[in-house]
């Protein structure tokens, strides 16, 4: 436990923790404010916690804040800075160098020792590695539209196959990992790899 008002229990507290860190579901933040200029929020998108949360301000310019959820693992977070006259701005964690982006923004990522990535996320084996090709077709302003069309291992060009269509596919790619998906799929029970289909999940 800290107090929050006393400067000791604060400097005790800290030399005690590292910020962030994460173990067994208790998330533990820290944002430093040596001037007291902001009240800081956390901001996160974990179910039952979608509302930010307010950090503690203690003696000594920094602002505290332990979670307990013990169901997660990892979690993406920023912080929310408002300022004496009310202005808000966002920032990521300037303790934590990991992050992830989305189509919108970057967040700040920490994980327990306990995490583990899903395994649709890393690479497949080498068998299961499809192609990805880019072509230009033509688009809706009468400029050429950047497309990738992604095909099963072993299937001929001239194989008829159902289409899946991503819209948006520049951001898809880096962002949603579809191939990833896709060459997961590859390795599932019911995969006909001469016809590219599934045929039962």
């Amino acid at each position: 436990a800290v107090d929050p008002d006393s400067v000791d229990s604060v400097r005790r507290f800290i030399s005690r923790h590292s910020f962030p860190s994460a173990k067994g579901g208790r998330f533990l933040f820290a944002y430093v404010d040596e001037e007291q200029r902001f009240e800081v929020w956390l901001r996160h998108k974990l179910a039952g916690h979608r509302l930010p949360q307010k950090m503690i301000r203690c003696a000594g310019g920094i602002h505290l804040l332990q979670m307990h959820v013990p169901a997660v693992n990892r979690v993406e977070y920023s912080f929310k800075l408002i300022d004496g006259e009310g202005d808000e701005t966002f920032t990521l964690d300037p303790l934590n160098p990991a992050s992830v982006r989305d189509p919108f923004s970057s967040e700040s990522v920490l994980a327990t020792p306990e995490y583990r990535s899903p395994a649709y996320v890393d690479d497949p084996p080498r068998g299961a590695r499809g192609t990805l090709e880019e072509l230009l077709v033509e688009g809706p302003l009468g400029r050429p539209w950047p497309t990738w069309i992604w095909s099963p291992p072993l299937v001929a060009h001239s194989e008829a196959l159902p289409v899946i269509v991503f819209l948006d596919g520049g951001d898809w790619l880096p962002l949603g990992g579809p191939r990833s998906i896709l060459e997961d799929l590859v390795l599932a029970p019911g995969f006909d790899a001469m016809t590219g289909t599934l045929q039962r999940i």
